[in-house]
């Protein structure tokens, strides 16, 4: 399968980077040690030693051509990395990307202690609705989103939430598919909801999924591909209203069959004003 993007865009790309600096300054050493052990015959602590006085200035100069020579090319092999690397921390500090990175490297730490967990693909209206829920029966859960905004929309409300595609093997891996115990794909397009629903039940075949649609006709297919539940908004919505229709028949009914038991004088309208002011009649 195709990847569009790395799982934790933000991380990936720095730690690239950091990884980068932290391999030049190690062959810039490595590249030192070694030719002060071979040209000038010191031993491998020594060789180290005289590579960091080198790369400080602060050595004694060779007496041959070809010392003269590696230690010129070392002193500026370090002086471009050295700068390189102050600039491109300077730069990350100016824009903010060190505090990113460490924040997203928080996230996913959070994410990898999570167990018996539910993964929400989706951070739109429907998703956060479903986020808010499940926090409030403090039942952990991560949020998944390809778009910048509905994942920041998720963090900003307290939830661990992030920027990934819900269809990349990584990104599901990484939060902790094969340890969760529910999927919920609540994407606005219901196909992605059948692709999500699909690799989710490939990945852990004793998922219990949760799946959105706005169609009739694709309620079948989602319990096809594995969803053990299907829920359409809109038709939810509906019967909640009719349900709420009928609480207030009910209720007007038993209103009505009080009024009617405790006689047609009352004082205020109230059903429980008017039965303890009948009780209180001679």
């Amino acid at each position: 399968m195709l990847k569009e993007m790395p799982a934790y865009p933000q991380v990936y790309s720095l730690s690239k980077k950091l990884r980068m600096i932290t391999e030049l300054f190690l062959f810039i050493l490595i590249y030192g040690t070694v030719g002060h052990i071979i040209i000038f015959g010191l031993g491998p602590v020594d060789a180290l030693g005289m590579t960091i006085k080198t790369l400080a200035i602060q050595h004694e100069r060779a007496d041959t051509v070809i010392g003269e020579v590696f230690q010129t090319s070392l002193i500026l092999v370090g002086v471009v990395a050295l700068w390189w690397v102050i600039w491109t921390a300077f730069d990350y500090t100016l824009e903010g990307k060190f505090k990113l990175y460490f924040s997203e490297v928080k996230t996913m730490s959070e994410i990898t202690k999570l167990q018996n967990h539910y993964i929400i693909c989706g951070s739109g209206r429907v998703g956060l609705h479903v986020a808010k829920l499940l926090a409030l029966e403090k039942k952990p859960f991560v949020m998944i989103d390809v778009h910048e905004e509905d994942a920041e929309a998720g963090k900003k409300r307290g939830f661990l939430s992030i920027k990934g595609d819900p269809f990349d093997e990584e990104t599901l891996i990484k939060c902790g598919i094969t340890r969760a115990h529910g999927f919920v794909a609540v994407m606005g397009e219901t196909e992605k909801n059948i692709l999500a629903t699909l690799m989710a039940r490939e990945f852990n075949p004793k998922l219990k999924i949760y799946a959105r649609t706005e169609k009739e006709e694709f309620v079948r297919t989602l319990k096809k591909v594995g969803a053990d539940h299907v829920i359409m908004p809109e038709a939810a919505g509906a019967l909640d209203i009719v349900r709420a229709i009928g609480r207030d028949d009910k209720e007007f009914k038993e209103l009505q069959a009080i009024k009617t038991k405790v006689g047609k004088e009352t004082i205020s309208g109230d059903p429980v004003t008017d039965r303890i002011w009948q009780k209180s009649k001679p």
